[in-house]
């Protein structure tokens, strides 16, 4: 029984320990004169691997923030999971051209989500999708005006429900250890 509830622990924090999670806060604004400021996130994105090889992403803003598109500096290609807020790919900035990324034509407000696939297979980490670019960023907003932002490696949280059942294991590994000792 000890050694079941050890391996379970193992378990859940392997599970927490390989999630493969990015984020991207857009930072950097770029006001059109050529001239870079740093700035209050604007909005976020956030990239996890599924486990079908595909890559998530949500772009995270204010519900009133009105945007035309997010764009990756990549040139994987997605198929939507959702497309409510817009279509599109292959869109330029004054940071270059990209191929993967969301384009909005009507003026989208609030966040959205799609998922990143790669057409010759699963994909093994998100960031291979942020690989092959050559821009000095990973990510790139644009509401009117463009902001641009790099891919941090998010820390791996366990949800509650897991912290209790890995406490549940080690007060079921002592009440074994206690018992064998009488």
């Amino acid at each position: 029984m000890n050694k079941l509830l050890a391996s379970l622990t193992i378990a859940l924090f392997a599970q927490a320990a390989h999630a493969d999670v990015v984020k991207v806060d857009f930072t950097t604004k770029y006001d059109w004169s050529g001239s870079l400021s740093t700035i209050d996130p604007i909005a976020s994105l956030t990239l996890s691997l599924n486990q079908n090889g595909t890559v998530a992403a949500t772009l995270d803003t204010a519900a009133n923030q009105n945007w035309y598109g997010v764009a990756l500096d990549s040139g994987w290609h997605f198929t939507s999971t959702d497309m409510t807020q817009g279509s599109g790919t292959s869109w330029g900035t004054s940071f270059g051209s990209f191929g993967t990324g969301l384009v909005c034509f009507n003026n989208c407000a609030g966040s959205v989500s799609w998922t990143i696939s790669d057409y010759n297979g699963p994909l093994t980490s998100v960031r291979q999708v942020l690989d092959g670019g050559g821009s000095a960023y990973d990510a790139f907003f644009y509401t009117g005006m463009q902001y641009a932002g790099d891919a941090v490696d998010a820390s791996a949280v366990p949800e509650p429900a897991s912290i209790a059942l890995l406490g549940l294991g080690l007060v079921g590994v002592a009440t074994g250890r206690r018992r064998k000792a009488r």
